[in-house]
This record gives C-alpha cells, sequence and structure tokens, in this order.
C-alpha cells in the first residue's frame, strides 16, 4: 500500500512550522502520510507525533537554495514511504491531492505524478491562474522536461524506487530539483500528469544580481548535460529530438524564465542585470511573444511582490515593469516590434484562472438551473473537474459525463470534506439524460463533445465563459499598458 512521506527543510529563521505542521496535521486524505521536517543543527523542530519527525541534518551549504537541497537530500535519506514529495513551509496542500496523485501514478506514472499547483497570499488563497504540464501529455517524460518545463516541487509526487540513490546536487541550488527530475526520467520512466489542483505556493523570496546569474548558469548545465546524457543513453534512436537547435531553444527558454524573474525584482527600469543574463543565448528575433509571454507568466507566479492576477488592481503594479522588459527585447533586435502587444494579449490569455471560469459559467447557467437540481458536465480533464468541483463545493448535485475508459472517481474531482449538501457522481457518456437538463460541454478539452451534443436547448459552452473572461483580461491590461505608457510620456 502506498504511503507518502512528505519532506520538509527548514531553513534558519523559519517561523512557518507550527502553523504548517498543525495544518498537516488536520490534513484529509486517502492515503497514509508521514512527515519529515529536516533541519540543519541549533534549528528547532516541533516534537516528533504519530505523523511528525525531525531529522538533523549535520551537513552544510553555500547558500540557502544550496541548503534548501542539502536538506531535501537528507529527507529522502531518512524518508520511509513508498513516495515522497517535498514541501516548504508555506505551501498548503490541497484535500484530496495525495490520494490523486496517488491513483494516477498508479495508472500511467511509474516515476510518480505531477499535478497542477497555484500561488497563494499570505492567507493561503489562491490567486491567479493554475500551473500545469504543458500540453495535453498524459505523462511527463523526457521530451517535455527537456523543453524546459519545470514544476514546483510541491506539486510533485516521487516514486522512491525511481529515485534510488539519486539526490539533489547541492551545488545547483535551485536548479537541483529539475536535475533530479532529469536524471529519474532518463532511465525511461514517465510521471503520469495529473490534471487536479493540489498545492498552493506562496511566492518565492526575491534575490540579487549574482543569485540570478548562478541560477541561470545552473539552469542551463543541467538541461545540457542531460540533452548530453540522453544522446548517450539512445533517446534520439527511440524519437526523442535531440538536435542543438532544440537544446538551444530550451536553453533559451530556462535563461528567459529566470531572466524575466530577475527583471521584476529589480529596481532598475533599465533592466540592465537581467539583459546581461539573456545577452548570450538570445538572437535576432529569437523571442518570440509566445516565449515572452510564458516566462512572464511564471515569473508572477513564482516573484516576490506582485499577483499573478488581472483583476483591475493587480495588473496596475505590474504591467510597468513586464512592457519595460519586453521593451528591451524589440530594443536589443531579440524581437520583433509586435510582441509588446501580441505578447501582453497573450499574458492576458494565461492569467485567467479555471476557478474563474468556473464561477463564469455557474453564472451562465443561472437561468437554466435552481438549487436542488442536477445538472451535467461533460468532460473528463482539468477544466471538466474545475467545473464539477465548484459546482459540488457550493452544494450543487452534478453528474460528469466521461467516456469509457477514463477511470474518473468523484474523489478525483474534489475531497468529500470539501463538500456540504453538493454531490458528484461520475457516469458514462452514454448515459440517457433529460433533454431539458443543464449540460456543460466541456468543447475546449474535446470538440466532440460539443457535437455529441449539439441542439439541445440548454447547453453552456466552457468555451464562451473562457473567451469572455480572456476577453475581458486583455481589455484590462491593454488599459493598465496604455496608463503606464502615457505616465512615461
Amino acid at each position: 500500500m502506498a504511503h507518502i512521506d512528505l519532506i520538509v527543510p527548514i531553513q534558519p529563521g523559519d517561523s512557518g512550522v507550527d502553523a504548517f505542521v498543525a495544518a498537516l496535521e488536520a490534513h484529509e486524505d486517502t492515503v497514509p502520510l508521514s512527515l519529515t521536517l529536516v533541519a540543519p543543527p541549533g534549528v528547532d523542530v516541533p516534537q516528533a507525533s504519530e505523523r511528525v519527525r525531525g531529522v538533523v541534518c549535520e551537513r552544510t551549504a553555500a547558500d540557502e537554495a544550496g541548503l534548501e537541497a542539502t536538506l531535501t537530500a537528507a529527507g529522502l535519506d531518512a524518508s520511509v514511504g513508498t513516495h515522497a514529495l517535498v514541501l516548504r513551509t508555506s505551501d498548503r496542500l490541497v484535500p484530496g491531492a495525495l490520494g490523486v496523485l496517488v491513483r494516477a501514478a498508479s495508472r500511467n506514472g511509474p516515476a510518480g505524478a505531477i499535478g497542477a499547483w497555484v500561488a497563494c497570499d499570505d492567507r493561503g488563497r489562491p490567486v491567479g491562474p493554475e500551473a500545469d504540464a504543458p500540453g495535453e501529455a498524459a505523462r511527463v517524460g523526457l521530451e517535455v522536461l527537456l523543453d524546459g518545463y519545470t514544476p514546483a516541487s510541491c506539486a510533485v509526487l516521487i516514486d522512491r524506487s525511481s529515485l534510488d540513490t539519486r539526490r539533489p546536487a547541492p551545488t545547483l541550488g535551485e536548479a537541483s530539483a529539475l536535475d533530479l527530475l532529469l536524471r529519474v526520467v532518463e532511465q525511461g520512466d514517465r510521471f503520469a500528469a495529473v490534471p487536479n489542483l493540489v498545492a498552493m505556493r506562496r511566492a518565492a523570496y526575491g534575490g540579487v544580481q549574482s543569485r540570478w546569474a548562478s541560477l541561470t548558469e545552473s539552469m542551463t548545465s543541467v538541461i545540457r548535460r542531460s540533452f548530453s546524457r540522453a544522446a548517450t543513453l539512445g533517446f534520439e534512436a527511440a524519437g526523442v529530438d535531440l538536435s542543438e537547435a532544440r537544446e538551444q531553444a530550451a536553453v533559451l527558454a530556462l535563461t528567459i524564465r529566470v531572466a524575466t524573474r530577475a527583471a521584476l525584482a529589480d529596481s532598475d527600469p533599465r533592466c540592465a542585470a537581467a539583459t546581461e543574463l539573456l545577452r548570450p543565448v538570445a538572437t535576432r528575433d529569437s523571442i518570440t511573444p509566445e516565449l515572452a509571454a510564458w516566462a512572464a507568466a511564471d515569473a508572477l507566479r513564482r516573484g516576490d511582490g506582485f499577483t499573478p492576477a488581472i483583476d483591475g488592481v493587480s495588473e496596475r503594479l505590474w504591467s510597468r515593469p513586464v512592457r519595460g522588459w519586453w521593451s528591451r527585447f524589440v530594443g536589443e533586435r531579440w524581437a520583433e516590434r509586435h510582441l509588446v502587444d501580441v505578447g501582453a494579449g497573450l499574458l492576458a490569455q494565461q492569467l485567467v484562472s479555471r476557478a474563474a471560469i468556473a464561477k463564469a459559467t455557474m453564472a451562465d447557467l443561472a437561468g437554466l438551473w435552481s438549487p436542488g437540481e442536477r445538472f451535467y458536465v461533460a468532460g473528463d480533464g482539468a477544466a471538466a473537474r474545475a467545473m464539477a468541483a465548484h459546482a459540488a463545493k457550493a452544494g450543487c448535485f452534478v453528474e460528469v459525463l466521461t467516456e469509457p475508459g477514463a477511470r474518473l472517481q468523484a474523489s478525483d474531482v474534489v475531497h468529500a470534506n470539501q463538500l456540504d449538501k453538493g454531490t458528484i457522481e461520475i457516469i458514462d457518456a452514454d448515459a440517457q439524460i433529460g433533454v431539458d437538463a443543464p449540460l456543460v460541454v466541456i468543447d475546449t478539452e474535446s470538440p466532440s463533445w460539443l457535437a455529441r451534443f449539439a441542439g439541445r436547448p440548454n447547453l453552456v459552452r466552457w468555451s464562451a465563459s473562457r473567451g469572455r473572461l480572456e476577453q475581458r483580461a486583455t481589455s484590462r491590461l491593454a488599459s493598465a499598458w496604455a496608463q503606464r505608457e502615457s505616465a512615461l510620456v
């Protein structure tokens, strides 16, 4: 039977340990779990209990990021569970998340499972969009990680048998997490990609120029070494693209991600230090609007001081530094002039959360449905689960239509303790439902759903709600863009 060991590195001066332990002691899930708190000498940890134990790590590290990797390695050495998940004391797990990850790993991920995570504020409330595994991949392996995808550790469940003796390398600092995942998937194992939101993470600490330069060097060396090892291991013969062009694209993606975080953390409006990070790898017109928007969305989630949302207020704080940073791309001729305006629209779309779309879709149902009545959701991916969970937590009776073989369970959608009067039932897509029953079709995940139910009178399309919110976000960001621009004139 699966048993999850939560590894929690405790840094000197961490004031959130007691609150974190209390939250985990109260955490409800469907799998057994334990908590391993790892601290350097002289740092107190809470008294051991049935679920909690403390480990003192005698090893040292040069900086904060290196110490986190060192403590994580010591925690994995002491771990006794079948699976491990690394958390910070500011992280919070969604109820039932561990059970969802374990079930997904058992079905489709010998290396473990990776879920979605979201940034949260100081009160632990989610803000902004969910960060998912890229694309529609059911599994995350070398093919995905070589593109520069770096999930947050709070959303990664690792099967300890896949780890073997592999541990984070302290000399790599923050890049050690990516290095560890790459070395695991280089064995040929993959992680199951889970569409559920499983964890919330507070914005990371800021940093000085030397830290960003060190992180950039570590990240790029990690990805280059993985390309080299993959070639030696024969992945190219198995169809994995290991070309020099792809390697350069991966290096650029990782560098622009770090450089964007550095630019938003820097008070220098010229972004001089961040620009120098990019200079060795950026070439003429190499930065596309898509790449710039992806890096900015990632930086807003992980960075300190900004809220990754467009709500009429938050974007007015970060729009100027983002626009200034992108203008440097154009000035350096790393991007075409249209990047700033096109990228703004793409960034706005990325900052619309599924939770917000689900709420808007419920509003669209207002005239078609009354509390206490059943309504239906067609789909089994991330959007369908978000829609069903939102409705059930609001007290609705929801039936989710899924394709045969989807193997979706109600507990994969929402944990029972989050429900009051609402319920979720999983039914087959061919089940007979009333012709007038309200139906939400997740047409963005599978267009065939819309064709199947075409002509129904009480049908609401997820794409309609999403498109409306994306347009509103784009308009708000354009307004903030224009105000910041006029302020500079």
